[in-house]
């Protein structure tokens, strides 16, 4: 995956995990405003209240404060949730 404020996505695995998710049209919208480049047929959101108004299902490398109030769709696979 890609790691927080880190630009390096042109060889991310999670590339071909987007790509498989649009081969059986789920639809993708990525949450990142630090990225100025585009992926095909993936939404590049930089507002974060927008993505989550948006988003059914929100996927995280590690939680974070800032999705507590949209933990009902939060999935993430981090160990270290702490208040």
């Amino acid at each position: 995956g890609m790691k927080y404020n880190s630009d390096n996505y042109k060889e991310s695995a999670i590339l071909s995990i987007i790509n498989e998710l649009l081969i059986v049209g789920i639809k993708i919208l990525v949450y990142e405003p630090n990225l100025n480049v585009s992926i095909d047929n993936v939404i590049i959101e930089k507002n974060f209240e927008l993505f989550t108004k948006q988003s059914d299902l929100i996927v995280a490398n590690r939680w974070d404060r800032g999705l507590e109030a949209y933990k009902d769709k939060v999935y993430t696979r981090g160990i270290w949730i702490r208040d």
